[in-house]
């Protein structure tokens, strides 16, 4: 088994908004959550993609989860989640061609 990454949208469909979860081999989880004002990307996404994957990390140590911390892949979770970040800013380009051609 291995750490997942689960892409998570807005409850409100608000497409501004978006995040991942990340479920650790334990079971143990942790959500990150952004939301961009429109017209706006995550920029530069691999830069928000190391932040995110740090607060991630940091919230383990402070929590004591030495198990998740040595038993994940960092640079691959920061590497799934530069693609979520894309993904995203993806999705925010397609919308804005979308509104500006209408």
């Amino acid at each position: 088994m291995s750490t997942r990454l689960i892409p998570l949208e807005s409850a409100e469909n608000d497409p501004h908004a978006a995040g991942v979860a990340i479920v650790f081999d334990s079971g143990a989880a942790k959500q990150i959550a952004w939301r961009t004002k429109p017209g706006r990307l995550i920029s530069p996404a691999l830069d928000a993609a190391k932040q995110y994957t740090a607060q991630v990390l940091d919230a383990l140590l402070r929590e004591g989860r030495e198990e998740e911390i040595r038993h994940t892949n960092w640079v691959s979770v920061t590497a799934a989640m530069h693609k979520l970040i894309r993904d995203f800013n993806g999705k925010q380009r397609f919308a804005q061609r979308n509104a500006q051609a209408h």
